[in-house]
């Protein structure tokens, strides 16, 4: 349980940082912001609120799911404290890169989530190497 209890505070300490990152920020966000990319540029956009909360709120909506699954008979991972943290470490990183390209920083979208992408293969290895069918 204490586990539990210290990975749900690394992970929503993660994505409140995303929060505070968005509060600090708002003032220079653009009333409409780009959320998602295709072929390197903004393929969509949302109004400038949505933008800038939208993703911290799934989060904690997913680590609150990951939590409560087990107590609704829906758990299907044998490892939720990596459920949790990955989640955590998504929202963060992912909200980081869409703060960034809404104040201006330019960079190639499918190149700057190439480091997300390697540490999720890398989990996926290491769970199924311990020999765990669902390990996320």
């Amino acid at each position: 349980m204490r586990s539990s209890r210290r990975t749900d505070s690394v992970a929503l300490t993660l994505v409140g940082l995303s929060v505070v990152a968005s509060v600090v920020l708002y003032a220079t966000l653009p009333s409409e912001m780009a959320v998602q990319f295709s072929d390197g540029t903004p393929s969509s956009v949302v109004s400038k609120p949505v933008g800038a909360f939208a993703v911290p709120a799934v989060g904690v909506v997913v680590v609150v799911g990951i939590r409560l699954a087990p107590r609704l008979g829906l758990d299907r991972t044998r490892s939720p404290d990596l459920g949790v943290l990955l989640t955590g470490v998504i929202v963060a990183y992912v909200h980081a890169l869409i703060l960034l390209w809404n104040t201006g920083t330019r960079f190639q979208p499918t190149l700057a989530v190439l480091p997300l992408l390697v540490v999720v293969i890398g989990i996926t290895v290491y769970v199924k190497s311990r020999g765990t069918e669902s390990g996320v």
